[in-house]
């Protein structure tokens, strides 16, 4: 008779057992599969793992390298955000470290480099503070909860670059030439949405010397930004937006190039030609000193 009680028991288990499975529709193996993940700035090809550093060309394009962090941004249909810290090319990441709920069935994938302390999604970034003022952010990448899909992640620029490019036609050093870009320099990331915020931005001076002149700038205002130009005994200052006319914003993974001659007396703006990180326009101009 007891052994008969044992045996009823257990199928009694077994019976359960195998309803749950059924009922919830998920294989037990789904949260130990792995989530690949391929990491590429602009419009290069996936991660490589013989690059040694984040490389990136004259066009801005590039690829990390093994070990390099970023910090994705992974957030479910029910509204369950995971942070993580993760390794390019050493973080295994598997589905039982994403926060789920029974209903989600997409999640989405965002995410950005250098790595960043997040809240709600959300982080400051301060060109006057921050080693590495190359943001990069990739957009929202969905797929299916607990799928093996790959998660591919293209990488582009926030900041606006700003170039300035020196010639001289008189005796002055070009070497001598001393550049100050004032302006807006904090913004709030909100890398979910991908959408910046600087409307209470501080303002800084960044400097540079010799005939080229790159400023990593916060997407701003045209207006927001001023030049101050020393040359030898010669200097000006000057709002950019005294030689840009046809925008009003500099655009996030946009550049600007400015030429400017120095010559007796003057420094004569030429055509401003835009190379590859987008169209920002075309201006010219003359500034007397």
């Amino acid at each position: 008779m007891r052994n008969a009680y044992y045996i009823l028991v257990i199928s009694t288990i077994l019976t359960t057992s195998s309803c749950q499975k059924e009922n919830d529709g998920i294989s037990t193996t789904a949260p130990n599969k792995k989530i690949e993940i391929n990491t590429s700035i602009a419009n290069t090809s996936s991660l490589s793992s013989s690059v040694k550093s984040p490389q990136l060309n004259e066009d801005g394009s590039g690829n990390f390298a093994n070990g390099d962090e970023i910090t994705l941004h992974v957030l479910s249909e029910s509204g369950e955000a995971t942070i993580i810290k993760y390794g390019v090319g050493t973080t295994n990441l598997y589905w039982r470290d994403i926060s789920l709920n029974p209903e989600d069935n997409n999640v989405d994938f965002s995410a950005c480099f250098p790595h960043q302390t997040l809240s709600d999604g959300k982080f400051t970034f301060d060109l006057e503070t921050t080693p590495n003022k190359d943001l990069l952010w990739a957009q929202r990448k969905s797929i299916p909860a607990e799928s093996e899909a790959t998660v591919d992640l293209l990488f582009k620029h926030v900041m606006h670059r700003l170039v300035i490019n020196f010639t001289t036609q008189s005796n002055i050093e070009i070497d001598q030439i001393n550049t100050v870009c004032t302006a807006k320099s904090t913004c709030e990331v909100n890398l979910h949405t991908q959408s910046l915020d600087n409307s209470s931005s501080n303002y800084a001076d960044f400097s540079a010397s010799g005939p080229k002149a790159v400023f990593m700038i916060i997407p701003q205002k045209v207006s927001d930004v001023s030049l101050f130009v020393t040359v030898g005994q010669m200097s000006k200052q000057f709002a950019l937006s005294d030689l840009v006319t046809e925008h009003d914003n500099l655009g996030s993974g946009m550049q600007l190039t400015v030429n400017l001659t120095v010559k007796d007396g003057s420094i004569v703006l030429e055509g401003s030609p835009i190379d590859q990180w987008g169209d920002q326009g075309t201006i010219d101009g003359e500034i007397i000193l």
